[in-house]
């Protein structure tokens, strides 16, 4: 874990580190997001990985392998945090497939251990 003001603020994973959740709540970028329908939240929230059918928009720069966060579509807010699995414009064409494999969800055991 990395912290920011003693909060932890990154999670490392596959030799890599990503912002949790909890962080991206607080302040979310302007890039690498992916938003999924209101009907993918129930499914993500639940670790599963996001499909190209639940994605409505993505950030067009996104590379496969990049590190991305979710977002549902009516409030926008972070739901997970994951690696792209296609680039953004192909994530918003296709309809099968999956995009995004999900490391890290709003309620999961780093979200819940980071929230104590």
């Amino acid at each position: 874990m990395v912290l920011v003001n003693r909060k932890p603020a990154f999670f490392y994973y596959d030799g890599k580190y990503y912002p949790t959740v909890n962080v991206l709540l607080e302040c979310a970028p302007d890039n690498k997001f992916v938003t999924v329908d209101m009907g993918a939240v129930k499914h993500v929230l639940n670790g599963a990985n996001i499909f190209a059918a639940g994605i409505v928009e993505a950030d067009t720069s996104i590379s496969s392998g990049d590190g991305v966060y979710v977002r549902d579509e009516k409030y926008g807010k972070p739901l997970a945090v994951g690696i792209a699995l296609m680039g953004g414009e192909e994530m918003v064409r296709e309809k099968k497939g999956a995009a995004v494999k999900n490391i890290h969800y709003y309620g999961d055991k780093i979200y819940r251990v980071l929230s104590l």
